[in-house]
């Protein structure tokens, strides 16, 4: 059976191969180049040296470089990490009665993103989804409990909230 497939298997990987040695010595590399020009708005939060905050409007060339050193240290601490978990199921059932649980704990994590002071975090629908606890780790090494406030399975975007107030976005 092997004799009567070989011709056909060696037939297929060599046109393979001359295929794809054709397409590298033809085809051109092609390079693409974004450029965005012109002036941008944003409203932006300055954190001086001293760690001060002031609030104002600023303006920037959107093909200017970009500092991500800095950008990194004012974004940071609006990021978190969501754990959520799921015990498998909310009822009694003859296996839990008897201390013998079939189905252990399952949990999701991902990352998220506070948007207001108030506790208002946007994360993705698949980690929070099937979730009976959900916990938010801030940068800062505290965690807290979170309600799920609103999910889109369509744009995977959810919205959780978190009981504190004062928070960095």
């Amino acid at each position: 059976m092997l004799k009567k497939h070989l011709p056909t298997v060696l037939a297929s990987l060599f046109s393979a191969l001359v295929a794809v040695t054709a397409y590298r010595l033809l085809e051109k590399p092609r390079e693409v180049i974004i450029r965005e020009s012109g002036e941008s708005e944003y409203r932006s939060r300055n954190v001086s040296r001293d760690g001060l905050t002031t609030e104002g409007n600023a303006s920037f060339s959107l093909a200017a470089p970009t500092e991500f050193t800095y950008a990194a240290s004012v974004s940071t601490p609006a990021v978190v990490n969501i754990q959520s978990v799921n015990s498998g199921g909310r009822g009694l059932s003859f296996d839990k009665l008897f201390g013998r649980d079939r189905y252990p704990q399952r949990g999701a994590s991902g990352s998220g993103v506070i948007i207001s002071k108030d506790g208002y975090i946007v994360t993705n629908h698949h980690v929070v989804a099937d979730g009976d606890k959900i916990s938010v780790s801030f940068s800062d090494n505290r965690e807290m409990k979170a309600t799920l406030i609103g999910s889109d399975p369509s744009t995977d975007l959810a919205l959780i909230k978190v009981e504190v107030d004062n928070l960095p976005f």
